[in-house]
């Protein structure tokens, strides 16, 4: 069957449609590219990720991107090659060998999961070839795991999953357990509350 192009704007209000997405890792000499992104429209998705530190480039698949499978240099490989074009100025070819899948994300915990689904890539770069290309990438900067590490608890929910999903080796997290070896439920009442922000 000839794959049906659906407006962005329909699928935001459905429940019943997920809207495929690239999400390109970049990484450079052991260290990743992460940014703070500043969404162009203010909506339940823009309002999840605003201000948060994300290391994830790319965006919707458009409609000249539908054959999303084809072996040709078209489809969703193109979408790829745009997105990081407009976002970082980074151009690729659909078969460069810098880039490489990781997997898929669909995770439908978060408003961002429930109205998108992820094709996850790693791409591996120089130092010096990228540049924000948007106004809504924000400090676009190569940073360590040591730093990725102590900074977590300011990624957005997306980047937490990467971050834990494919670098589990490279984080290193500072933490201290203070048992209560007198802790009593009788003696606390009846429910105990765990509180934090997502991924915490």
């Amino acid at each position: 069957h000839e794959p049906l192009y659906t407006e962005r704007l329909i699928v935001e209000d459905s429940n019943n449609l997920k809207q495929i997405v690239s999400y390109v890792l970049v990484a450079s000499h052991g260290k990743l590219l992460r940014f703070r992104r500043q969404p162009k429209n203010i909506n339940r998705v823009g309002e999840f990720v605003d201000g948060h530190f994300a290391i994830g480039f790319g965006g919707h698949v458009q409609e000249e991107d539908k054959n999303l499978f084809s072996t040709m240099p078209t489809g969703y490989m193109e979408s790829v090659q745009r997105e990081l074009f407009e976002e970082i100025k980074v151009r690729i070819d659909p078969d460069d060998s810098r880039i490489q899948m990781l997997g898929v994300l669909n995770d439908d915990s978060s408003p961002l999961g429930e109205k998108h689904f992820a094709f996850i890539h790693l791409l591996e770069l120089d130092d010096s070839e990228f540049e924000s290309g948007e106004d809504t990438i924000q400090e676009p900067e190569l940073v360590s795991f040591e730093e990725i590490s102590r900074d977590f608890q300011l990624y957005e929910y997306w980047s937490k999953l990467c971050l834990l999903h494919f670098f589990p080796d490279r984080l290193s997290f500072t933490c201290h357990i203070q048992p209560n070896t007198h802790f009593s439920l009788k003696e606390n009442g009846k429910h105990i509350l765990i509180v934090g922000e997502i991924g915490s």
